[in-house]
């Protein structure tokens, strides 16, 4: 069976993730290399403004400098759980022709853990990977019928 579909869609997803792995990745190693130099920026400013006491400039410092490395932490995260998910479909895309169903299930499993563990910022690779996946799933291969004589007649 061709399975030409399932083929371009898991490929397009796959090209669309290794996109986006790249942006991300340079997302994370830019905001890991400026997130010191941000927070003590960002306090010398809060010290520098008359409406902010020292203590009030501390706390929103700190407050930035959290949510700064909470985002980092979290694109991070995204990063490792999008290279995964391209490594699963890329191995669902070259099965699809050999053994659908196994294919079929890392797709699914591919694009259903990166919609759920990045809380749908993958939604457009994740939607043709799971898409795929249930092309895969779902088609069955298609049944010849012989058409020799049976031998035996039966009165």
């Amino acid at each position: 069976m061709k399975r030409t579909g399932e083929k371009i869609l898991s490929w397009i997803g796959n090209v669309i993730n290794i996109l986006m792995v790249v942006v991300v990745g340079f997302l994370a190693i830019g905001l890991s290399a400026i997130g010191g130099d941000f927070e003590q920026q960002m306090m010398t400013e809060l010290e520098n403004d008359p409406a902010f006491t020292g203590e009030e400039a501390q706390m929103a410092a700190d407050m930035f400098g959290m949510m700064g490395s909470t985002f980092v932490g979290l694109t991070w995260f995204a990063l490792i759980v999008m290279i995964i998910g391209t490594v699963l479909g890329i191995i669902g895309a070259i099965k699809i022709t050999k053994n659908a169903k196994t294919a079929g299930i890392l797709l699914l499993v591919a694009g259903g853990g990166m919609l759920l563990l990045t809380v749908g910022t993958t939604l457009i690779q994740s939607v043709l990977l799971i898409i795929a996946g249930i092309m895969c799933l779902a088609r069955k291969p298609q049944v010849t019928v012989n058409d020799e004589p049976n031998p035996d007649p039966q009165p």
